[in-house]
């Protein structure tokens, strides 16, 4: 059973949001005509059970006068059960003349009830289906019983049943169709923005960094239009920081060069000047302190180079983790500063 469902859930969770939404409309909209039904038919039945007590207390009400004075027998009505029972010690015996069913021993014992007051029941007769039954006392043990059937009663309801059931189900196919057009329509602004996202991913950055696409079209309601817009500063603000890293690069690039350049100029120099010192060593002793001091000069201008470098990288480090940010400097005061040092 937990891996049924848990396969259930994970095929739910695969679904498009968009058929989820309308599946859990559907469902909605089925538990919602379901209860409203299931309404309507109590409603109904109760109505028309109503309406049946009323025909048979209206009836009997008709032939009580008469069968007080006359004490004869009860006049059946449309396809009615009725009779005059007498109730002696409990038990109820039919008088002749009545209308009753093969088996009557459900209409005895309700008779037998019906000494005291009025009784109103529904039975099932074996031979004749379900009759709405009513008993009241007439004088001296003498009881008044009829019984209609409830056929017609139940056709009619069963009937209602099956409007309901077709009118529900097309009401809910209309609102599953119409619900799943509405959200497609709605939820299109979220595909075209996954298919900018698609087209961002699939785009060359070494060729070019600059994103070439924006999420655009109308439509969606707020929250859509809210996305939109917070999809669209999102990729203006990855376009921003790739430029800059790009510029940035370039920037390093050209410094790199640079540095190369300015660094060739007193190695080539104290190359030479060595090649010079071990010539004159050699030959010339005279220049010898010439060529060294050379060497020292050229070597002294690389280590200012060299230590401009590291600097530079110590700035550039320094403003990755606290950003620099201009101030106003009083030039006169860093001048004054810069001579006591």
């Amino acid at each position: 059973m937990r891996r049924w469902f848990a396969k259930w859930y994970g095929a739910w969770q695969r679904t498009r949001l968009g058929t989820r939404i309308t599946l859990g409309l559907g469902a909605l909209a089925l538990v919602v005509f379901a209860a409203v039904g299931v309404t309507m038919v109590g409603i109904m039945h109760g109505y028309l059970d109503r309406r049946l007590d009323e025909q048979l207390s209206k009836s009997q009400n008709t032939q009580l006068p008469q069968l007080r004075e006359t004490h004869g027998s009860p006049q059946s009505v449309y396809s009615w059960y009725s009779a005059l029972y007498k109730v002696r010690d409990g038990v109820a015996t039919p008088e002749p003349g009545g209308r009753l069913p093969g088996d009557a021993r459900q209409l005895a014992k309700i008779a037998a009830d019906a000494v005291g007051g009025d009784v109103t029941r529904t039975v099932y007769l074996r031979d004749d289906g379900p009759y709405r039954v009513r008993a009241c006392p007439v004088d001296n043990g003498s009881v008044l019983l009829s019984a209609a059937p409830q056929k017609d009663l139940d056709g009619t309801v069963q009937q209602l049943i099956w409007v309901e059931v077709a009118a529900f189900s097309l009401a809910l196919g209309v609102l599953v169709v119409v619900g799943r057009l509405v959200l497609r329509r709605g939820l299109r602004p979220l595909a075209d923005m996954a298919g900018t996202a698609h087209d961002i991913a699939s785009h060359d950055l070494t060729a070019n960094p600059a994103l070439p696409v924006r999420a655009a079209g109308t439509g969606g309601g707020a929250e859509v239009d809210e996305l939109r817009t917070a999809f669209n500063v999102m990729l203006a603000h990855i376009d921003t920081s790739l430029a800059a890293k790009t510029e940035a690069n370039e920037r390093l690039r050209r410094f790199v060069a640079d540095a190369s350049h300015e660094l060739r100029t007193p190695l080539t120099s104290i190359r030479g000047y060595a090649d010079l010192f071990r010539y004159a060593a050699a030959n010339e002793p005279a220049e010898r302190e010439a060529h060294l001091a050379k060497i020292r000069e050229e070597t002294a201008r690389m280590t200012v180079l060299i230590d401009d470098l590291l600097l530079l990288a110590r700035l550039d480090a320094r403003a990755a983790e606290t950003p620099l940010r201009p101030e106003r400097v009083d030039l006169a005061e860093l001048a004054g500063d810069a001579a006591d040092a």
